[in-house]
C-alpha cells in the first residue's frame, strides 16, 4: 500500500542498552525536496552521528523518519481542493507528524528521553 513507505531507523550506542540511559533524542527529516530520498538512502546514514556523539561524551539516539513523497504525499489539483473534505496534498507532512507521535511514545525503549528530542533536517526536510 502507500504506506509500506512509512518507518524509521534508529541509530543508539551500545551503551544505552546496557546502561538504561536516558540519552537526548535527535530525530533527522532527510531532504530530497519532496519529490525523492528517503531515510534509508547511504547518503543519510545516522551512524557518524552517533558515533560522534559518543567520541564527545554526550551520546545521543537519532530517528530517521520517511514519509510519503512525490504524488503519494504531496499531489493536489484544483478538483480534490474543490471536493476536499479534508487536507489536501499534505499527506507527507501528515507522516511526519505521526513518525514524531511514535518517538514521543516509544522512544524510551530505544533509551531515548521523550523529553528531550530535537527536530532536525536539510532542504525539504527543514
Amino acid at each position: 500500500s502507500e504506506y509500506d513507505c512509512l518507518g524509521c531507523n534508529i541509530y543508539m550506542p551500545a551503551i544505552a542498552v546496557a546502561d538504561c540511559a536516558d540519552l537526548p533524542v535527535l530525530v533527522w527529516v532527510c531532504a530530497g525536496g519532496f519529490k525523492n530520498g528517503g531515510a534509508s538512502s547511504p547518503l543519510y546514514d545516522c551512524t557518524p552521528i552517533v558515533a560522534n556523539s559518543i567520541e564527545l561524551q554526550k551520546p545521543v539516539v537519532v530517528i530517521s523518519l520517511s514519509y510519503r513523497i512525490n504524488y503519494l504525499g504531496f499531489f493536489s489539483s484544483k478538483e480534490m481542493v474543490l471536493d476536499a473534505q479534508d487536507s489536501v496534498g499534505n499527506w507527507g507532512l501528515l507522516d511526519l507528524i505521526m513518525g514524531l507521535e511514535w518517538v514521543q511514545e516509544h522512544i524510551s525503549a530505544f533509551s531515548g528521553n521523550p523529553k528531550r528530542v530535537t527536530l532536525m533536517g536539510q532542504s525539504a526536510g527543514s
